[in-house]
């Protein structure tokens, strides 16, 4: 008992517990443990962070796919001559054609990189997942031993 009192107080970092269960904390272990739901979105800090990477690389991408169309550029102004010393207004479009950059390398890229977010989130969501039903598994065998300790140890 000492050993195990040492024991909770290391991991509570506590210098000492003075805890002793009655009989009542004994009855009292609850209903028994249900079945395990689907994760919810943000179940984990690490899930959201993978799925905060994914969309980031979705926004990569989009941005990337965005700068491979040309940017029109519409300029106007006032021009005065000196000769004649008129003056004319003047409106000048300027439409880059891309022929030789077409920002393919950047976009597969972006592309490769978005791949590779989803598929460690999907690793990180179906670990958690595994984690999830290992802890519902020990929680209900532990829940079960409680029970069989309550019904048929104490009792006698």
């Amino acid at each position: 008992v000492e050993a195990a009192r040492r024991s909770l107080a290391t991991t509570l970092g506590l210098p000492i517990v003075n805890a002793v269960p009655d009989n009542v904390w004994f009855e009292a272990i609850g209903p028994a443990p249900g079945p395990v739901g689907p994760l919810a979105p943000g179940a984990s800090p690490d899930l959201a962070r993978q799925q905060a990477e994914v969309a980031r690389s979705r926004a990569a991408l989009a941005a990337e796919r965005a700068n491979a169309l040309p940017n029109p550029t519409v300029s106007a102004g006032v021009r005065q001559f000196q000769d004649s010393r008129d003056t004319a207004a003047v409106v000048g479009l300027s439409l880059p054609i891309p022929i030789l950059n077409r920002n393919r390398g950047a976009i597969e890229r972006a592309g490769s990189d978005l791949a590779r977010a989803e598929v460690e989130a999907q690793q990180a969501t179906l670990a958690l997942t595994a984690s999830l039903a290992d802890a519902a598994r020990r929680l209900e065998v532990a829940w079960r031993e409680a029970d069989s300790i309550r019904r048929v140890v104490l009792p006698a």
